[in-house]
């Protein structure tokens, strides 16, 4: 039986690496290199922009376009299917990514990233649809930790790639090599099957899932946080020569990667909240020292630290909006959810303009406030039973 509560484990065991299940892990993992990789691209890209219009390119442009079809992109991905949004978001994300080499111009980045921001939405969200489809529900915890594992790897090693394949070949170079990965991620995508009669959704069904809302809710705040980093972080550890920003995200990358598998099975044993609530304390915790990091050391600490709430929060999070959504509004629910990481990357761009009055220091003991009103709300709704 379906968990339905936030605390209730569940015990069962039911077979988990199906075809489709690895067909989608293997996909996304694509996806989020090319995705990654950008994380230190663009910032380079930008750098002599005023920070506002690198938040514009990196998060607002993106978050703006995602916004725009999110909640439509879950109702093509209920009623056409999941392979189809997979595998042309994936290919459209891709030639956008290769259009990147013909301007460096913020004005002139802005319908591409539009176009990236569009595509990207439909391929998350359908993804995200077909991954709720195949995990068995008493293994989602398990399941949600391997996708987090395969996916989060990518935070390991892109951003670093990215810098290398800059450096040694271009930058130009580096995107076409990100376009490259994006179309084989759409050539994985089309090898999935699905039925589709088992999710049709109802003709009246709601583009915004009630279920998802408060998941949603309770990550938008973590989502701006976390997109703070590929839009700032390798300009702000130059600015104050605290380190290597690839290590950075390598550090938060392999703390992504054992909090989530480690977050999955935890989910599953002591229910959703066990890793929900500790995931919004270290990442309030582990932004917090990024900013006020004296030197490299804590600033490495402080990329381990926001890794591991992050990748709980988050975790804990899907895990409870596939919980909430009946099977025919999975489409609605992730598209719902993920809207969370749009609207991230908006907030983002805005708080660049603190960055910009104060400077990045601020910026970032901003966000560090955003994972505790997270955890006030969650908690206050949790508790009327929302």
């Amino acid at each position: 039986m379906a968990i339905t509560t936030l605390d209730a484990p569940a015990t069962a065991r039911e077979p988990l690496w199906t075809r489709n299940y690895i067909l989608t892990l293997v996909s996304m993992h694509l996806f989020f290199l090319s995705w990654t990789m950008l994380f230190s691209m663009l910032p380079l890209y930008l750098e002599a922009s005023p920070k506002w219009q690198i938040g514009w390119i990196v998060g607002g442009a993106f978050g703006v376009a995602s916004i725009s079809v999110r909640v439509w992109s879950g109702r093509v991905t209920d009623r056409s299917g999941r392979r189809t949004s997979m595998v042309v978001g994936a290919a459209v994300t891709g030639l956008a990514t290769a259009a990147f080499i013909l301007t460096d111009s913020p004005l002139g980045l802005t319908p591409i990233r539009l176009l990236y921001g569009v595509a990207a939405c439909f391929y998350t969200t359908a993804a995200m649809a077909l991954l709720a489809d195949v995990l068995p529900p008493n293994r989602r915890g398990e399941g949600m930790g391997w996708y987090g594992v395969f996916y989060t790897t990518t935070n390991v090693y892109g951003p670093w790639l990215g810098l290398a394949l800059a450096d040694s070949l271009g930058l130009a170079a580096s995107f076409l090599s990100g376009a490259a990965i994006l179309l084989a991620c759409a050539a994985v995508s089309a090898l999935v099957t699905e039925d589709r009669r088992r999710f049709m959704p109802a003709p009246n069904a709601r583009l915004i899932s009630r279920s998802a809302l408060l998941p949603t809710f309770a990550f938008m705040p973590l989502a701006i946080a976390f997109s703070t980093l590929p839009a700032f972080l390798v300009l702000y550890a130059r600015q104050r020569d605290l380190g290597n920003a690839g290590i950075y995200f390598f550090l938060m990358g392999l703390a992504l990667v054992a909090a989530r598998w480690f977050g999955g099975r935890a989910a599953d044993r002591f229910g959703r909240t066990a890793v929900i609530l500790p995931g919004f304390v270290l990442s309030a915790a582990g932004m917090a020292l990024l900013a006020l990091a004296p030197s490299a050391g804590a600033f490495y600490a402080a990329a381990i630290l926001f890794g591991t709430g992050f990748a709980l929060g988050h975790t804990g999070l899907t895990i409870l909006t596939v919980d909430r959504a009946p099977p025919a509004e999975r489409g609605a629910a992730m598209a719902t959810f993920v809207l969370a990481w749009d609207i991230g990357t908006v907030g983002a761009f805005l708080l660049a303009f603190v960055a910009d009055a104060v400077d990045m220091r601020a910026l970032f003991l901003a966000a560090a406030l955003l994972p505790v009103a997270a955890l006030a709300g969650f908690e206050v709704a949790r508790r009327r039973g929302a």
